[in-house]
């Protein structure tokens, strides 16, 4: 990153633990392996629209449209075939089976005659609609933002620097790597956005890779330090948040806009209708969570702006020079109908639960006096900016209309303790059997390779390798087995130092590891006891590291943190200025607001006890001479005795 001049560094330190059992007893045939496991139990479905109308739901729905609209949806185990992910509006998406990150965004679609739920890909009319998915066959794993743009007008800076304009487009992106999340980090994960128009005029700048104004006086986008909004517009995205204890959390947000109108002579802002935010973060763990409902990061209360003037100099809340909300006019909780058959209408309502429609495909009235749910592990949120439904409750499933502007829906769900984001380390034996003072050697590599850490966008810099052996189980308590740590040698020679009775070995910090470069090895050397018992032993290596040097120019998704972080250098060439990355800004990290601040540290505690190992092969390590001695003298013993019987029958035979 660059930011006046100097490179900013951000650092978050990285966690990874590679386990290797090696049983003190005959075994495998083959060195044991192992390294960090894929992730599991992560998935989020998060959509927002600018404006949706339907009429006449019997069901079918006899018209249905969206103008703006974004969805943003993820699954570590794979979307299901023929799954549909479904809205309260009734409206369903069907991912990519076996995909495990989806964006779809578009400016308007029409449908006609559909079944409830939908299916909003199948829809009669559909104008520039993006979708992507991911992972791809081959690394990156993604096929980028720039291939997944669509407008059904782009002028593409043609008039340039005279005007400029888009309108009814869509724009898609997503990213997962197959293998680990790790990899991922410090990536958007999934990108969907929709808008209705985008204009410029008089550009003081040059073109981006959108073919829009960098620098033009009058636009109607938003400023550049949030992100990117136009005319009606909607966008929905998901990333990872580093626990840094090996660990990973979810963070996902949705953003909506009716009309900013950008001044640049002035570095005013007039926005009509937004920022409306809604975002949502689970870790995990007890600390990290948070849920906002409006620009504020650190409050609940809703916030949906009607008007704002904003220095765009500025950054945070001292960048708002005005504003006025629904809450200003209608207090926190807005103005509601009493609940009826007949009419619906709510404005201004706090985050609330999710109406999920019925099997029937009847719509279920939403509760404007519910909570939002969000915990360390799940968000589930609803709110609508304003919502009027008519004609609901008289004969169910039927409804004669149903209108939305500013619909936000979130549902996120992260497993206990947070999922698996460890640096991918391998770990080998040299042999696979090993006898009583016989000197063996482990393996250890960080990353385990240049692919499997595709594409992380920041270098590995002060990495730190330490290794511990401990008995996991003995055959007999009173005799367990017993392996030495005699020394080791990492990166660059350096030696690492053992510690107190060979049982654990630390090496000094070591790298950078660059995106691309060969991985840093370890070779640690060991031996057998010879008063060895017999059972298993169990040896940890453990990798901690800093992530420096993270900037959008090293990510595949460069152009997607341009646009989100407001800097328009960002759009399609990757070099975004300042601490925009996504480890984190404002002195929190990716669980604060996204906008403006310093480079933050993300610290990692402790040693992890995992990550579970399975299906490795045992490592041969037969105990001592003694121990087995017996047994293949026996075994001679046998052998000759068989022996000498089966020639003195064969001598009588022959003398029959």
């Amino acid at each position: 990153m660059r930011e006046n001049g100097k490179t900013a560094r951000v650092s978050a330190f990285l966690i990874s633990v590679v386990t290797l059992v090696g049983a003190l007893a005959m075994g495998a045939s083959a060195p044991a392996f192992a390294e960090a496991q894929p992730a599991t139990g992560l998935s989020a479905f998060v959509n927002g629209t600018e404006l949706h109308a339907h009429v006449l739901q019997i069901p079918p729905k006899i018209a249905d449209a969206d103008e703006a609209f974004s969805v943003s949806a993820i699954d570590s185990s794979g979307f299901v075939s023929g799954k549909k992910l479904v809205n309260e509006m009734n409206e369903g998406i069907v991912p990519t089976a076996g995909k495990k990150a989806y964006a779809r965004g578009g400016g308007a679609e029409v449908g006609l005659g559909e079944n409830a739920p939908n299916d909003a890909t199948q829809r009669l009319l559909e104008l520039t609609t993006a979708t992507a998915s991911a992972p791809t066959a081959a690394p990156p794993y993604t096929n980028g933002l720039i291939a997944n743009i669509q407008n059904t007008i782009d002028l593409q800076g043609a008039l340039d620097p005279l005007v400029n304009a888009s309108a009814l487009g869509g724009r898609a992106a997503a990213l997962y790597n197959p293998n680990y999340l790790f990899p991922t980090l410090g990536n958007p994960l999934t990108y969907a956005y929709g808008q209705a128009a985008d204009a410029q005029a008089i550009n003081g700048g040059t073109l981006d890779a959108l073919g829009r104004f960098t620098a033009p006086v009058v636009s109607t986008n938003s400023d550049p330090n949030g992100p990117d909004r136009s005319v009606a517009s909607s966008q929905a995205f998901s990333y990872l948040v580093n626990n840094g204890d090996g660990t990973c959390g979810l963070a996902s947000e949705i953003h909506m806009s009716i009309a900013p109108v950008n001044i640049a002579a002035g570095s005013l802002l007039i926005e009509v209708g937004g920022d409306w935010l809604m975002k949502g973060v689970a870790t995990g763990k007890a600390t990290g969570n948070s849920f906002t409902y409006g620009p504020d990061p650190a409050a609940n209360a809703p916030n949906t702006p009607l008007i704002r003037i904003i220095d765009t100099t500025q950054t945070g809340p001292a960048s708002v020079l005005f504003s006025l909300t629904t809450q200003d006019l209608l207090t926190d909780t807005g103005f509601q109908l009493p609940s009826n058959p007949l009419v619906d209408l709510s404005i201004g309502e706090h985050a609330r639960k999710i109406a999920s429609p019925k099997a029937d495909g009847s719509e279920v009235d939403p509760d404007p006096s519910s909570a939002a749910t969000h915990t360390a592990t799940t968000v589930s949120a609803a709110a609508d900016v304003v919502r009027l439904r008519l004609l609901q409750g008289l004969a169910e499933p039927f409804n004669a209309a149903d209108v939305r502007l500013g619909h936000f829906e979130m549902k996120m769900n992260v497993p206990t303790g947070g999922v698996n984001c460890e640096i991918p380390v391998s770990k080998t034996s040299s042999v696979p059997v090993a006898n009583n003072a016989q000197p063996m050697t482990f393996t250890v590599k960080v990353p385990t390779s240049a692919l499997a850490v595709t594409p992380f966008p920041c270098d590995l810099t002060d990495v730190i390798v330490t290794d511990v052996m401990t008995v996991q189980h003995a055959d007999n308590p009173a005799k367990p087995p017993h392996m030495i740590i005699t020394g080791g040698t990492g990166p660059n020679g350096k030696a690492g130092i053992p510690g107190a009775g060979g049982q654990s070995i630390a090496f000094p910090a070591a790298g950078p590891w660059t995106p691309g470069g060969p991985s840093l090895v370890y070779t640690i050397r060991a031996i057998v006891a010879d008063d060895s018992g017999t059972g298993i032993v169990k040896d940890t290596a453990t990798a901690v590291a800093a992530a420096g040097n993270c900037s959008g120019k090293k990510s595949v998704l460069g152009a997607v943190i341009g646009l989100i972080t407001g800097d328009a250098t960002g759009v399609g060439n990757g070099s975004v200025t300042g601490s925009a990355n996504f480890f984190g800004k404002d002195l929190t990290g990716l669980t604060g607001n996204i906008r403006g601040g310093g480079p933050v540290k993300i610290i990692g505690k402790g040693t992890l006890a995992g990550p579970k190992v399975a299906k490795v092969q045992a490592l041969k390590l037969p105990p001592t001479g003694l121990a087995d001695g017996p047994a293949r003298i026996w075994f001679a013993v046998v052998a000759l005795v068989s022996s000498a019987i089966l020639f003195r029958v064969r001598r009588r035979g022959f003398s029959a």
